[in-house]
This record gives structure tokens, C-alpha cells and sequence, in this order.
């Protein structure tokens, strides 16, 4: 690497010297500071306070190798996965829309899902990595066209009217993808009860603040016409 370095009076021309600088990296020993040579390091992990090598065959062994993909693993009742278990985003899968074989295929499976009531358990690989992937458990919930939408779509070719809500907008049948968590995602912490502890109770004031704060944030009272503003 080169650097120049300038220097003249003001209103002069200013001479450049070029220098060369190198930058070079070694290793020591924490205590005496003794040199070590690189091919003698070896990378390890932090286990509690001990510190647990690791060779480089056994980090190849444990990487997690696999194509993008999202597989299928299995099919359960849709009221065994409970929406505060949904993790992230929602994305949207959707069938190739320049082929109908396609968008029957996933329209099938959507109508069937949703006539059973369950939904798909899938492992989601996003993107091919030779350094190991990350496969994410999720899940797949039907979202079937509203006939309306549907037969409106086939008389226009538009995908929704104006002022229809995003669901109501979808022209075709869908799967709506959200990540789950696995188990050490959980954490289960326990509290004891207010009613162990006369002065951890909350007041009949407290009581009514709190039950006015949800009420005043329950959608499910709103009216339609405001939802929609």
C-alpha cells in the first residue's frame, strides 16, 4: 500500500512523497507473550468458564449443509400452533402465475389445508451456502380467494375494487409463511401470583385502569368503515 504525503508554502506547489506501508499480523501467548505460530492455533468455543477446542474436521462435521428449498414436514391441527408463537414477518407463497398447473397445485393444497383445518409444518432453507445453511421451521396457513374477488378478477382481469382490504384484494389462493420458534427459542419463566403477596396485589383502581387500556385497544370492536381508514 502506498501513501503520498504533502508539504510546501501556501500558494506553492506542494511536494508528494510517497512512502510504502506494510501492516503484517502475529500471534502470542496470553501470559508470557511468547510468538506462536499460525499453523499451531486452533479455534475453540467458550464453554462456561473452560474453553473447548475444536478441529477443523469436527466444524466441517457440524456444519448444516442443504439446498434453498422449503420441505414439507408435516400437517397439524391449525389450533397446535398458536399465533403468539409466530416469529418475524409474514411472507407470501404463491403459486408461478404463467403457469396454471401451478396455481392448481397450490390451490389444492390451500383448499385442502384449510378444509381440514390444519396447517403445514415446513423446513426453509433461503439461500444455497457452501459455509452451512440455517433451516428455519415455520409453518404454512392457507388464505383461499374470496369468491367474489375471484369471479371479479376473471370478469376484469383486476385483482381487487377499490377499497377492499389486502386480504379481500388477493385474486388467487395462497399460503401465508411464518417462522416458529424450536425449542430453545422458549423461555418459560414462572411468577409467583399477586394473591401471595397482600402488598404485590393490584387495586380495584389498578383492575379497572388496566381491563379500560385493552377495551380501548380492541379492534374487534372497531367498525368496519374505520378499520378501513
Amino acid at each position: 500500500m502506498s501513501a503520498g504525503i504533502g508539504s510546501g508554502a501556501a500558494g506553492g506547489t506542494a511536494s508528494v512523497d510517497v512512502v510504502t506501508v506494510s501492516h503484517g499480523r502475529s500471534y502470542h501467548t496470553a501470559d508470557s507473550r511468547e510468538p506462536v505460530d499460525e499453523d499451531e492455533i486452533q479455534s475453540a468455543f467458550a464453554f462456561g468458564t473452560d474453553v473447548v477446542p475444536v478441529q477443523e474436521s469436527q466444524r466441517r462435521a457440524m456444519k448444516i449443509l442443504g439446498n434453498k428449498s422449503l420441505r414439507v414436514i408435516a400437517f397439524v391441527p391449525r389450533a397446535n400452533v398458536p399465533r403468539h408463537h409466530y416469529m418475524s414477518t409474514v411472507d407470501m407463497v404463491v403459486p408461478d402465475a404463467s403457469s396454471p398447473a401451478s396455481v392448481r397445485a397450490l390451490s389444492a393444497l390451500a383448499r385442502a389445508l384449510h378444509e381440514e383445518g390444519c396447517v403445514a409444518l415446513v423446513r426453509f432453507i433461503k439461500r444455497n451456502d457452501s459455509r452451512g445453511v440455517n433451516p428455519i421451521l415455520g409453518c404454512l396457513t392457507p388464505h383461499l380467494c374470496p369468491a367474489s374477488a375471484r369471479a371479479s378478477a376473471l370478469a376484469t382481469g383486476q385483482s381487487a375494487s377499490a377499497g377492499a382490504s389486502f386480504a379481500e384484494e388477493l385474486s388467487f389462493d395462497c399460503l401465508f409463511f411464518n417462522q416458529l420458534p424450536c425449542e430453545d427459542d422458549f423461555r418459560d419463566y414462572r411468577f409467583r401470583p399477586f394473591d401471595t403477596e397482600e402488598s404485590a396485589a393490584p387495586s380495584a383502581e389498578q383492575d379497572a385502569a388496566a381491563l379500560a387500556l385493552v377495551d380501548s385497544m380492541d379492534l374487534t370492536r372497531v367498525p368496519v368503515s374505520e378499520t378501513d381508514a
